[in-house]
This record gives C-alpha cells, sequence and structure tokens, in this order.
C-alpha cells in the first residue's frame, strides 16, 4: 500500500518547501547510497564520480522531476535507479567524446588483427545505444 506521507512529502519538496525535501533526504538517502554504489560496481576501475555524488545528483533531478506526482516510496527509488544509470551514461559520453576525439571515427592500424587474451573495456554508450535501438524494434 503506498505510503502518503512520503506522497504527501515529496510534492511539498517539488513546490519548494526545504524542511520536506530535507526530510526526504533522510529519508531515502541510505537507498539511494545502496542504488549508485551497485551501479558503480559495474563501472570502470578509477571512474571519477562517487556513490556519495551519484546518489545526490539523483535526488537533486528527482526533487525537481515534473513527472508523475503521487509516486510512492518504491516508485521513486525505482526512478532513482534509471536516474542514476542516466547520470552514468551521460558522464560516459562526455568522457567518450573528450577521450576520442569528439565523436571521430577510430581506425586500428592493421586491420583484422586481433589480441587474443587481451581485456576489453565494456562501453557502456555504445551498450545502450544498442539497448535503446532494441527497445525501438522490439518492446518486450
Amino acid at each position: 500500500m503506498p505510503d502518503p506521507s512520503f506522497a504527501e512529502t515529496l510534492s511539498a519538496s517539488r513546490a519548494g518547501d526545504e524542511q520536506a525535501a530535507q526530510a526526504l533526504l533522510v529519508d531515502v538517502y541510505d537507498e539511494l547510497r545502496v542504488i549508485a554504489a551497485a551501479h558503480m560496481r559495474r563501472e570502470r576501475v578509477g571512474h571519477t564520480l562517487q556513490p556519495t555524488a551519484l546518489a545526490h545528483e539523483a535526488f537533486l533531478r528527482l526533487v525537481h522531476y515534473e513527472g508523475a506526482e503521487q509516486e510512492d516510496r518504491a516508485h521513486f527509488l525505482a526512478l532513482a535507479a534509471t536516474c542514476i544509470r542516466r547520470i552514468l551514461l551521460e558522464h560516459a559520453r562526455k568522457r567518450g567524446a573528450r577521450k576520442r576525439g569528439g565523436g571521430a571515427r577510430q581506425v586500428t592500424l592493421v586491420d583484422g588483427m586481433s589480441l587474443e587474451g587481451a581485456e576489453s573495456e565494456l562501453d557502456v554508450v555504445e551498450l545502450d545505444d544498442l539497448l535503446v535501438e532494441l527497445g525501438r524494434r522490439n518492446e518486450r
């Protein structure tokens, strides 16, 4: 059953009530940190973002989110997980743009050459693009 006090606190914080926003942060902070830490465990070693920064950024985005008004706690936390994923994707896209010359195509020196046993780093941006395309082709 949805918690009416959570929805009321969320609504008040979105309306600009700083005390409500503070109460909401205290209420969900530990869970936001757990969600952010879980996402960070799947990221590359040496990532510049920290779980705390991710949790704070997601909270700020969700408190100012103009979407569904009567969210319950579970829905809010599900949105937080999605928001954290998007923050990481935005960060990866910006990093990739800087690292790879602003989107210029990479070319290997020797075509068809593979390095067996070499670790490949997961390209989360490319993976997200493929998942979005798959979603467009087949919603399920």
